[in-house]
């Protein structure tokens, strides 16, 4: 069993949970919105003082509304790389791990994810440059056997055993 199929057999209540969380945050932003533009067009004062505000507000709600409230887009990247995967959509599911990436860099999980993509789609090049960028980390147990299978089909890999998980050694 690969890592891919134990994270489908995952439970998604943190998707779940994650998905209302942006519900209601964007049902905040949208009422904050709705009061302030009411409390902009209220205000006893000439339009052109007031045009500028509420011009000024509508560009800050909707940068609310697109980068602060969607706090899961990592997650919704990766989950679209694993589905994109599952259909054998290998350079897609690239382009989605990457994206994911630039987000969360420290993620163990999706980088094998992304070799893995890598390897599928033939891209050896980038492969190589993301097995020397993970040379000395410390990866747990359950991502062990498949990095040990994707790396060694390039060079040669150990994995040596610490106190948190195993650290990889390229030879």
């Amino acid at each position: 069993m690969g890592i891919h199929d134990r994270d489908y057999m995952r439970s998604d209540s943190k998707n779940r949970s994650g998905f209302l969380v942006v519900l209601l945050c964007r049902i905040a932003v949208g009422l904050l919105g709705i009061f302030l533009l009411a409390f902009c067009l209220r205000m006893p004062s000439r339009i052109y003082i007031k045009l500028p505000l509420i011009v000024g507000l509508v560009f800050f709600l909707r940068y609310l509304w697109n980068n602060l409230v969607i706090s899961e887009a990592p997650r919704s990247l990766a989950a679209a790389g694993k589905a994109a995967e599952k259909r054998g959509n290998y350079p897609q599911a690239a382009k989605n791990y990457e994206k994911a990436l630039k987000q969360m860099p420290s993620d163990l999980s999706l980088k094998v994810r992304l070799l893995a993509a890598y390897h599928a789609s033939k891209r050896e090049a980038s492969a190589r440059s993301l097995i020397a960028s993970m040379s000395g980390r410390v990866f747990p147990i359950e991502l062990v056997e498949e990095l040990e299978r994707l790396v060694s089909s390039y060079q040669k890999v150990t994995f040596v055993p610490t106190g948190s998980g195993f650290k990889m050694q390229l030879d």
